[in-house]
């Protein structure tokens, strides 16, 4: 139970420093990749809530928490828990998968509304 409790504060710390980050980005340089991280368009059911920013972060933060979950598991079972080039490559991958499903969307949200 001790490390899954650890699983959710490292991915809810890594949501934060992520989203963070992206916001610094959108501060310096204008662009609104940040956007990315709780933009829900692409998936059906999650889209046609009410409050389609609660949900996005929401989204955002159990996707975090998930990752740290089960790639942690995997990579122990093959010996790569502690490789931080493991966890950067698959992470990479990841994001460049769900950025590629925003190609799905049709607009992007206005978060500062």
């Amino acid at each position: 139970m001790q490390k899954h409790l650890k699983h959710v504060i490292i991915g809810v710390a890594g949501g934060v420093v992520l989203a963070l980050f992206l916001q610094v980005i959108h501060w310096i340089t204008g662009s609104n990749a940040y956007i990315l991280l709780y933009n829900v368009d692409y998936i059906p059911i999650l889209k046609e809530t009410d409050n389609e920013v609660l949900v996005g972060i929401l989204f955002h933060f159990v996707f975090c928490i998930a990752s740290v979950a089960l790639l942690y598991p995997i990579l122990n079972y093959v010996s790569l828990e502690d490789s931080l080039w493991a966890y950067v490559f698959i992470y990479t991958g990841g994001s460049g998968l769900l950025y590629s499903l925003t190609g799905l969307t049709e607009r992007p949200h206005n978060w500062e509304t």
